[in-house]
C-alpha cells in the first residue's frame, strides 16, 4: 500500500471474483444441460413405450370393433325374424339368438407406460403441452368412458343371460318357450342388447380416432 499498489491488488481481487463467478455459471449451465439431456432421454423412452402400448390398444379395439359390427348384423337379422315370426323361422331365430349369447369382449387398456410416467414425474417433464393434454385426455376421459360402458355392457349381458334361462336351452341352442317370441319379450331383449352394442361401437370408433391423433403427436415429438 505504501508503494501505491492497492489499486492493482483491488483489480486482481475483482478479476479473481469474476473468474470464480464465470466458473460457477459455466458449471451450472453444464449441469442444466446434463439434467435436460437426462430428462430428454427419459421422455424419449416414455414416448416410445407409450407408442407401443397404444399400438396394442388400437389392435385390441379394432378386433373388438369388428366383432361388435358382426354382432350388430346378427341383432339386425334376429330382430327382423322376430318381427315377422312364423313357425318356419323358428330354427333360424334359435341359431341367431344363440350367436348373441356367446363371447362378449370388451376393452381393457394397457396403462403400464402411462402410469409409470405419472409415478416417476416423467409425464410432467414433457415440454409439449398439447401432447401432454392429448395423452391425459385419452387415458383419463376417453378410455375411462369406454371402460365404464364396457362394464355396463357386461352387466346387461349377464342380466339377460340369467333371464334367458327361463326360456332358452343353451346346450341345445334352442328357445323352448316360443311364447317369448310372440309376446315381444325376445324382441325387447334383443333391442336392449343391440342398443348397448351400438353405443359401444360408437365409443370404439371415437377412441380409435383419439389413439391415431395421439400417436401422430408422439411421432412429431420424437422426430
Amino acid at each position: 500500500m505504501k508503494k501505491n499498489k492497492s489499486g492493482k491488488y483491488l483489480k486482481y481481487a475483482i478479476g479473481e471474483i469474476v473468474l470464480v463467478v464465470i466458473g460457477i455459471l459455466i458449471a451450472l449451465q453444464i449441469n442444466n444441460w446434463n439434467e435436460q439431456r437426462k430428462s430428454n432421454i427419459k421422455s424419449t423412452v416414455f414416448l416410445n413405450s407409450l407408442k407401443n402400448d397404444l399400438k396394442n390398444d388400437f389392435s385390441q379395439m379394432d378386433s373388438i370393433y369388428r366383432f361388435r359390427m358382426q354382432r350388430e348384423k346378427i341383432f339386425e337379422l334376429l330382430n327382423q325374424e322376430i318381427e315377422f315370426y312364423s313357425e318356419g323361422s323358428k330354427n333360424l331365430i334359435d341359431s341367431l339368438y344363440s350367436e348373441t349369447q356367446g363371447r362378449n369382449p370388451t376393452f381393457f387398456p394397457t396403462v403400464g407406460a402411462y402410469n409409470g410416467a405419472l409415478n416417476s414425474g416423467t409425464f410432467e417433464d414433457l415440454n409439449n403441452e398439447a401432447l401432454k393434454q392429448s395423452i391425459r385426455s385419452l387415458y383419463e376421459h376417453y378410455y375411462k368412458r369406454l371402460f365404464y360402458n364396457g362394464e355396463k355392457l357386461d352387466d346387461r349381458v349377464e342380466k339377460i343371460s340369467w333371464e334367458h334361462l327361463t326360456f332358452f336351452n343353451k346346450s341345445k341352442s334352442k328357445i323352448f318357450d316360443p311364447t317369448v317370441i310372440q309376446s315381444g319379450q325376445l324382441l325387447a331383449q334383443s333391442e336392449y342388447l343391440r342398443t348397448t352394442n351400438n353405443i359401444y361401437i360408437e365409443l370404439l370408433i371415437t377412441n380409435k380416432s383419439q389413439i391415431k391423433q395421439v400417436m401422430s403427436l408422439i411421432e412429431k415429438e420424437l422426430n
